[in-house]
């Protein structure tokens, strides 16, 4: 069987696309195995008070950077945690929990992705008058997500309360429109998150 030359190209294209798509899928999912494991091994390594802010900053540059690596990874899965983490890491600098926080390398390696475009890459400025409210409100969130991850190391299931806390304590609280805003925003991808979080966590 001969094969003309117009089908041996489309063979190939096809060959190579498939390639491509099987080699990015198993980019995302090492990148995410391994700052999922990474993350789950610094609490484990540092028993750590939830108040400690020092050390909640150093956890929170570490997954940043983690996820940075290989910016040429890209896809949904990958794209949707990175983009999940820079919101997090630009709503501590505008509420003063993290500001040394680098977050520049994330950024770049997720802002011209459709997640970004879809959900924008952060939650706006703080109302001054609302923003130890706020400040409040998130902090109590990330110990209750803390404390869970501590006691049974399921960070997928326990980002889930993570997320809902948000809603709750804005609407039972000051209604801060940059926690409502996060609020929307885990709200939106929660379901996504924790279902590729699932496929990677060990």
């Amino acid at each position: 069987m001969h094969l003309v030359p117009s089908m041996c190209v489309l063979l190939l294209t096809l060959a190579s696309s498939i390639l491509l798509s099987e080699g990015n899928k198993r980019c995302q999912l090492r990148i995410l195995r391994k700052c999922i494991s990474q993350y789950k091994e610094h609490i484990k390594s540092e028993q750590p008070d939830p108040s400690d802010q020092q050390l909640h900053c150093s956890r929170v540059q570490k997954v940043s950077s983690c996820l940075a690596e290989h910016p040429l990874c890209k896809g949904p899965s990958v794209n949707l945690f990175r983009l999940w983490v820079l919101r997090e890491t630009k709503l501590e600098k505008r509420l003063n929990i993290c500001p040394d926080v680098d977050s520049k390398d994330l950024e770049n390696s997720v802002s011209n992705t459709e997640e970004a475009q879809e959900h924008g890459v952060e939650d706006g400025a703080v109302d001054a008058s609302k923003a130890e409210c706020a400040r409040k409100i998130h902090l109590k969130c990330s110990k209750l997500f803390l404390e869970a991850l501590s006691e049974n190391e399921k960070i997928c299931s326990d980002a889930r309360v993570w997320f809902d806390c948000y809603k709750t304590e804005n609407e039972n609280g000051c209604n801060a429109n940059i926690i409502d805003r996060y609020a929307q925003f885990v709200g939106r991808v929660k379901e996504r998150l924790e279902n590729y979080c699932r496929r990677v966590e060990l």
